[in-house]
């Protein structure tokens, strides 16, 4: 997978749109744990809208399909997966929307009982509360991740449409942040060992998936050791785990 030259720009709009959609409803919240006891007291409605924020937001929907598009143009020029990308980015969209509320209202209810159990409700708890739940770090996380996985996705889409015999292998940008894809400190003990491996030896993981904020990627390795659309200045994992490459599968160039 090709690094988008705008990868960027287009990660940094999408922590904005996330920090901007969840803004009132942090502020919301609040109001709510001014006098909760109990979870049941925010309302349902309450959290059917912050559902809907993640689910049905254009914004974020529109900047997703972008990134689904431009990285499958740099995988296969001119290649058009527009349709493969609205089907890509609604589905995706669809299946977070869900979770996202879970652990909102698992937050919430942990932190009104906190609050509850330990005399009342305090402005520092329900700014700290809050903060969590719908804060900048969450946001960030998501609009990171979210970013990651749609060119990912627009990349494999391109590999798809285009027919193009490839291996696909856990990959690493050069830049490798503490707590990521062996880094020099605190290096992940889900993607550090599967990094320059084949999918057979992914155990059921994905690339993106290994841990909050994962920014792991795919990158596709024809026969012949092209990585298709990345000129090699962008990821390193190939320099550094060759020895991880499954037997068998270069070919020397006739």
């Amino acid at each position: 997978m090709a690094e988008l030259l705008s990868r960027n720009k287009h990660e940094a709009e999408l922590r904005a749109i996330v920090r901007r959609m969840t803004k009132p409803l942090k502020e919301e919240l609040a109001a709510y744990m001014k006098t909760a006891k109990y979870l049941s007291d925010v309302p349902q409605e309450f959290w059917d809208r912050a559902r809907a924020v993640i689910q049905q937001n254009d914004e974020l929907s529109a900047l997703l399909l972008i990134m689904f598009t431009k990285t499958a143009e740099q995988h296969v020029p001119g290649i058009n997966v527009n349709d493969a990308g609205n089907a890509y980015v609604t589905k995706r969209l669809r299946s977070i929307a869900p979770s996202y509320v879970q652990w909102s209202r698992r937050m919430a209810a942990d932190a009104i009982r906190g609050m509850r159990q330990s005399g009342g409700a305090t402005a520092g708890g329900i700014k700290y509360a809050v903060n969590r739940i719908f804060g900048k770090h969450r946001a960030d996380v998501i609009g990171n991740t979210e970013g990651n996985l749609s060119m990912i996705n627009g990349g494999e889409a391109a590999i798809r449409k285009a027919k193009i015999e490839v291996i696909r292998i856990w990959a690493h940008s050069r830049l490798r942040p503490s707590g990521h894809s062996n880094a020099a400190t605190k290096p992940c003990p889900i993607c550090s060992p599967r990094e320059g491996k084949a999918e057979d030896e992914w155990g059921g993981y994905e690339p993106g998936h290994g841990h909050p904020g994962c920014d792991c990627l795919v990158l596709h390795l024809d026969r012949y050791g092209n990585v298709i659309g990345d000129d090699g200045t962008f990821s390193d994992t190939l320099e550094r785990f060759r020895d991880r490459l499954p037997a068998g599968w270069l070919r020397e160039k006739e």
